[in-house]
């Protein structure tokens, strides 16, 4: 069974969007909303999180939910989900409501976004799913951009209330675009079962849930997440159902390719989107419309590399990992420098580059992921995506306690030899061995 390409790619971008502008439209107004509220920081920020953690637990376990009863009703679920959760905080004043709310999304959101690629992966040929993975990238491009300006500009204008409207309008989207360009009963179950999809549940969900606690500074909380998270690893990794883990799929080097190419990208973006505002405001550089304006010229830049990328789905993985990987040491070494002893306005074009940089990343990696065994498979997608989410996290951090330290070049430093590493040791001289043929065994039920 054959879907359209237009209307897949229509539930591709639905998804992208969905992912990113129910994020950063909530984080860019997280500290305006404990003023509003006369609470903590701390506090709001730990129920803002609450969307990540919980997108992390529910991730893999949609994944094998959508190869079991059909990749159609778990989008449409996903979108309701998402939907009903934003209206929710349309009314919420208080921080349970916030909490569940949040909770809410990211389960929504664990059910939209791998399950969009899966149908996506399975629904199309090859060229048309790199094609429309490419409009995926520039909803993510496009969300990163817009997502501030709607979420800052919505509460300047009417308060709270009216932050969660975009997504809930974006949820409606991802239901509608299913409905039209999803088939009922397609399913692509894996091999992964139960034990190995909670295990996987449970270490991505707790390792989500320390890296948020490291980033509102609760240490305490975070190690004993890390004690948890250390027991459960080595439970499942030298007890007796070892076997029911997928850990084969590591041995495929493309997916350790696509993952490391990934991971690199979102490490970068997580550490320019945190690093760059902080350092600016805290500088006293601009405000905090001025930093995100200024944002802007790396994410319209990733918004217009998805489509270009997407129709350059020919050109070698190695080719687009080398590219991106030093397009963004560069962008990010030119904000070091202007971050320490160049002009403050250097960060305009080496933002670009950054841009260029991650966009040369994002769609291959992902392209070059669903060519592989785990890139059809729900659950496979989904760890691919927590890769993701766990990578942007990091980078936040680290950028974060680099501008606390007073020293934000050092960050941008560290991203930029930390793409060389992984230039070189990802791609050594030696040819890459060809792409894993695709299988063709879909499963209408």
């Amino acid at each position: 069974m054959k879907g359209s390409y237009a209307r897949i790619s229509v539930v591709l971008f639905a998804a992208g969007m969905a992912g990113t502008v129910a994020n950063v439209s909530v984080t860019v107004v997280t500290s305006s909303l404990a003023r509003e509220w006369g609470l903590p920081l701390s506090q709001v920020a730990v129920a803002v999180l609450a969307q990540n953690v919980a997108m992390a637990f529910v991730m893999p376990v949609a994944g094998l939910t959508a190869g079991r009863y059909g990749m159609r009703a778990l989008l449409i679920l996903g979108g309701g989900t998402l939907a009903v959760s934003s209206i929710l905080l349309l009314f919420a004043q208080d921080l349970t409501l916030l909490t569940i709310g949040r909770l809410g999304q990211g389960a929504g959101m664990a059910a939209v976004t791998p399950t969009a690629v899966q149908a996506s992966n399975n629904l199309l040929s090859r060229a048309d799913h790199a094609r429309a993975l490419g409009w995926w990238s520039a909803a993510n491009g496009a969300g990163l951009a817009l997502g501030p300006v709607m979420g800052g500009g919505l509460f300047d204008l009417g308060g709270w209330r009216l932050v969660p409207l975009p997504t809930l309008f974006i949820a409606l989207l991802v239901i509608v675009s299913t409905l039209r360009g999803v088939p009922g009963g397609i399913r692509y179950e894996g091999p992964t079962r139960l034990f190995g999809v909670i295990m996987l549940s449970l270490v991505a969900g707790i390792s989500v849930a320390v890296l948020s606690a490291i980033s509102v500074g609760a240490l305490a909380a975070a190690a004993i997440g890390a004690l948890v998270l250390t027991a459960i690893l080595a439970y499942s990794l030298l007890g007796r159902r070892r076997s029911e883990l997928p850990l084969h799929w590591l041995k495929d080097l493309m997916v350790r390719r696509s993952g490391t190419g990934a991971s690199m990208q979102m490490f970068i973006n997580g550490m320019v989107q945190v690093g760059v505002p902080a350092w600016l405001v805290t500088e006293a550089i601009t405000s905090s419309g001025g930093a995100g304006v200024t944002l802007l010229a790396m994410t319209l830049t990733m918004t217009v590399m998805g489509p270009v990328t997407g129709r350059r789905f020919h050109v070698s993985y190695a080719r687009w990992f080398k590219v991106g990987a030093l397009l963004c040491a560069a962008g990010v070494a030119g904000l070091a420098l202007s971050a320490s002893v160049a002009p403050w306005w250097i960060a305009w074009p080496t933002l670009v580059i950054t841009g260029l940089g991650a966009g040369s990343l994002l769609t291959p990696s992902f392209q070059a992921f669903s060519a592989t065994a785990p890139g059809r498979d729900g659950v496979g997608i989904a760890m691919y995506n927590l890769c993701r989410l766990s990578s942007f996290a990091v980078g936040g951090i680290v950028a974060a306690a680099a501008v606390d330290g007073g020293a934000p070049w050092i960050a941008f430093l560290v991203g930029a030899s930390i793409c060389l590493l992984l230039l070189t040791r990802s791609f050594p001289s030696t040819p890459s061995p060809a792409p894993a043929t695709r299988p063709s065994d879909i499963e209408v039920g």
